[in-house]
């Protein structure tokens, strides 16, 4: 059983994320257990986005206190719930993710490896008013689904659509996670305050 609710960071370095280890590292004075999110190739990072998920019992105003020194540091961060409560910095505007504070719930769809179409369609069949690009980035984009589903029901939603991309992630609001058969074990755990990037083509 959980202790706490799941938290969830969005951290840009706003350079190369080989340079940012430091950053990820001041992160874990705070955070002393964490999983980093890992594509399905194996490397760390979302396409240029570091995702980080970890379970708190505090609010998020403790939280907002505790990180936002650190979390300052990266070009452009976002700190949100899977009961959609969300901290910004200034200036960044997620659709996606401040409307799903309305409904008190949210769950994300991390997509990488489509076509604009790809992305279009499995949002039109999540519906409009319960999905929408959240991030965009140069490798693909991750979605805002406001909705207590689970992970297997909002699978079976757009099953065919996600087949269009080389990597897809289902994280529902209650922190479960659903991903292609052979790579659902995508949150690793890691201890913040001695992580470091790799660089893919040391790997």
């Amino acid at each position: 059983m959980h202790v706490g609710k799941y938290w969830y960071l969005y951290l840009d370095a706003g350079l190369d994320l080989l340079f940012a280890a430091d950053k990820v590292q001041a992160l874990g004075e705070h955070l002393h257990k964490a999983d980093v999110l890992f594509g399905h190739d194996g490397t760390c990072g979302w396409g240029d986005t570091f995702v980080v998920r970890f379970l708190s019992t505090d609010t998020i105003e403790e939280l907002d206190a505790k990180l936002r020194a650190t979390l300052e540091r990266f070009g452009s961060w976002a700190l949100v719930s899977g009961g959609a409560e969300i901290r910004t910095s200034p200036g960044i505007k997620w659709a996606g993710f401040t409307d799903a504070t309305k409904h008190n719930c949210l769950g994300q769809l991390f997509l990488m490896g489509g076509s604009t179409r790809s992305y279009d369609a499995v949002e039109a069949r999540l519906g409009g008013a319960k999905a929408s690009t959240s991030f965009r980035f140069a490798e693909g984009r991750i979605m805002a689904i406001w909705s207590p589903e689970s992970a297997i029901t909002i699978f079976r939603r757009c099953e065919r659509e996600l087949a269009r991309f080389d990597q897809w992630v289902i994280c529902d609001s209650q922190g479960e996670t659903l991903g292609p058969v052979g790579h659902t074990d995508i949150w690793m755990p890691e201890d913040l305050s001695v992580f470091y990037f790799c660089d893919p083509e040391d790997a």
